[in-house]
């Protein structure tokens, strides 16, 4: 699954002529949180991709070609390729940075556009490879940059479906990543096979459907459930494993 996002970002420091880098990382949440704060940013490439978590294909790039009123007209066609070099996905004349002014001399800029790769569970194992093609039509630079990454076959965490033979346990309760620890999520029922997801931390907790969607999360590709003690919840960094915990002590 591909799923083509914008967003603006800020600058930090790099090189001048047109220059480009293609990362791919599953942990896009913090990456973006850090550039817009201004932080400097160190991303490294992915080389394996677990199943059903987002990743995301990021370019940096510096300098470009300045029109009269001093902005850039910078471009790109993104293809992956399965692992049979089969066309899984591509998206074409994604913004890297258009109608903008120019980054400031030595400076690495995020572009704007980027793409989010998701393996589902019944797509082949094997490698995958990322190709972008970034046209300054300002200046005529022409990169082509290429990224890969392996996706292993398929486990039975990798889905989000319970075993038909297992009966489904009660997830109502608290969850957390480590039960010591002042925030968590609270899950209770919503009706039916539905039950709803809230944040909570020492000022209280969401409203009931308001921190994140109910959900029968058995089935739903944004949970997996390990056992009656354990699920994974997918967010802007991939999964995080929380674990069932005591009810908090009243005050």
């Amino acid at each position: 699954m591909l799923v083509l996002l914008t967003g603006m970002l800020l600058a930090v420091p790099g090189t001048t002529q047109l220059t480009a880098d293609l990362v791919l990382t599953n942990q896009p949440g913090t990456v973006f949180m850090r550039w817009e704060q201004g932080e400097r940013v160190k991303v490294a490439s992915v080389d394996t991709a677990r199943r059903g978590e987002p990743i995301a294909t990021l370019l940096m790039f510096s300098g470009c070609g300045r029109n009269k009123q001093g902005n850039c007209d910078v471009r790109m066609d993104i293809v992956v390729l399965d692992p049979a070099g089969s066309v899984y996905g591509e998206s074409k004349n994604i913004e890297v940075w258009v109608e903008r002014a120019a980054p400031a001399a030595g400076a690495t800029q995020l572009a704007v556009g980027y793409m989010m790769i998701r393996i589902e569970p019944k797509d082949p194992a094997g490698q995958y490879r990322v190709k972008a093609h970034i046209n300054d039509h300002v200046s005529g630079v022409v990169l082509d940059r290429q990224a890969s990454f392996e996706v292993p076959p398929p486990k039975p965490g990798d889905s989000a479906e319970w075993p038909a033979d297992r009966p489904k346990p009660n997830l109502s309760g608290f969850w957390k990543d480590h039960c010591e620890d002042a925030f968590g999520l609270k899950i209770e029922s919503a009706g039916g096979d539905l039950y709803s997801v809230s944040f909570c931390g020492p000022g209280g907790c969401f409203e009931p459907g308001t921190y994140r969607p109910n959900s029968p999360i058995f089935g739903d590709q944004a949970y997996r459930v390990t056992d009656g003690d354990a699920l994974e919840v997918l967010g802007g960094d991939g999964f995080s494993t929380y674990y069932r915990c005591a009810a908090p002590s009243a005050k």
